[in-house]
């Protein structure tokens, strides 16, 4: 497609039509949008109109730039309860934004098996996505995550940037409200090798997060189990004291 010369501003014309592209979802939430060189071959503009129509999408928050990597769409904003007890790891690491990142080592489908087929409410031949990530502050791994999702409810997971975008704006731009789940705390100890990638030797004692995340309607959407270092495993539970 070609845009009009001689009607509005090319890069007005551009802005325009990425715009209805995000919203009739051709650009789905959490994918990347193509490369300024892409979208200018085939609009058939300057580069710099490109830049133009993105710099105004992206101060309109429809748009998330990350340097080296792309434009993303960013799709509505999934509201998180701060008291919920599904905020986990990954809600505490904000407190350290600046020098904290998530490292993705494994993104893939699998088969559920018996034992995450049980968990989840599904059969064990069903496909589930398989993630695997690590999450450091200031350079050291602190914790490493797996998390197992039933594939059906999150059929766009393979387009997703999982390091720019969470898990909880997935299921809400997938129209699942993730809304309840159980929690289990335990001190258990790492074989060698993923004790090595937590920067630890084996035998040494970690806490683990597991949870069973559900949705609205109390259905099993995802298992998640996490491994801190000690040291940083720290928790405060707000609780109401009642007169006897």
């Amino acid at each position: 497609m070609k845009l009009k010369r001689g009607h509005s501003p090319l890069y007005l014309q551009l802005r325009n039509e990425i715009r209805r592209k995000i919203e009739t979802g051709e650009y789905p939430p959490g994918t990347a949008i193509p490369s300024e060189k892409q979208l200018a071959e085939h609009y058939g503009v300057h580069r710099l109109s490109v830049r133009i129509a993105l710099d105004a999408l992206l101060r309109e928050g429809l748009l998330k730039s990350s340097q080296g990597k792309g434009v993303y769409v960013c799709g509505p904003k999934a509201q998180r309860n701060p008291q919920t007890i599904l905020s986990g790891f990954r809600h505490g690491l904000e407190e350290h934004e600046k020098d904290a990142e998530s490292r993705l080592l494994v993104k893939a489908e699998r088969s559920a098996g018996p034992y995450y087929a049980k968990l989840l409410q599904i059969n064990p031949e069903d496909s589930i996505w398989y993630i695997r990530r690590i999450d450091s502050i200031g350079g050291q791994a602190v914790a490493l995550e797996d998390i197992y999702i039933t594939a059906s409810k999150l059929p766009e997971l393979p387009d997703i940037d999982l390091q720019m975008f969470s898990l909880y704006d997935a299921f809400y731009w997938s129209g699942i409200h993730v809304s309840q789940g159980t929690q289990v705390l335990r001190i258990t100890c790492l074989d060698a090798a993923t004790a090595r990638l937590l920067g630890l030797k084996a035998k040494q004692p970690v806490m683990q997060e597991s949870y069973l995340i559900q949705d609205e309607a109390g259905e099993p959407v995802a298992f998640s189990r996490c491994c801190i270092r000690a040291e940083k495993a720290e928790y405060s539970i707000k609780c109401a004291i009642r007169n006897a």
